[in-house]
């Protein structure tokens, strides 16, 4: 009896370490389930994350690209508008040389046409006092002649002088 006694002793320590056994591995096996499961979670979230990392990197390359070409048609638009702004300065320049050359002419055709038209009452006092048909009349007749022709030459030069420079201020007004 002490042997069946001893035996079943034996075999409830036996049951009790196979049993202590199998619990411990079953709960090996919930941690090591529960570490997967935790190793899972953080390897999905760390992609989420290198996911949203990698989309916000796009969207700030695609603004930054964006902003890149605004610029850039910003500075093509402001070197067209230079380049049209110093184009209207040139042009306003070229008009107020125009208008200073035409009063300059103006005022020497103006002075020319004075002096001729002194020449011109000379050389009629002249031709007058010689008898009509002598060779001094028809010298002084021609001298007339030419005096005409160079003040008609000066009015037509101070005319178009005139026309310009009227033209570039219309042109400056407008």
């Amino acid at each position: 009896m002490t042997i069946i006694l001893i035996i079943f002793c034996i075999w409830g320590a036996s049951a009790l370490i196979h049993s202590a056994r199998e619990k411990r591995a079953k709960e090996n096996a919930q941690r090591i389930a529960a570490e997967q499961a935790r190793i899972k979670r953080e390897m999905r979230e760390m992609k989420q994350r290198a996911n949203e990392e990698v989309a916000a990197r796009i969207a700030l390359e695609r603004e930054q690209m964006r902003q890149a070409r605004e610029q850039e048609k910003l500075a093509k638009e402001q070197e067209k508008q230079a380049a049209q702004l110093a184009k209207h300065e040139k042009r306003l320049a070229d008009l107020e040389e125009r208008m200073a050359i035409a009063d300059g002419e103006i005022e020497f055709q103006a002075q020319q046409i004075e002096r001729l038209r002194e020449h011109i009452e000379h050389a009629e006092t002249e031709r007058d006092a010689c008898g009509y048909g002598s060779a001094n009349y028809y010298k002084w007749d021609k001298k007339c002649m030419t005096l005409e022709k160079q003040i008609h030459t000066a009015e037509i030069k101070m005319a178009k002088a005139q026309y310009t420079k009227t033209s570039a201020a219309k042109e400056l007004a407008a």
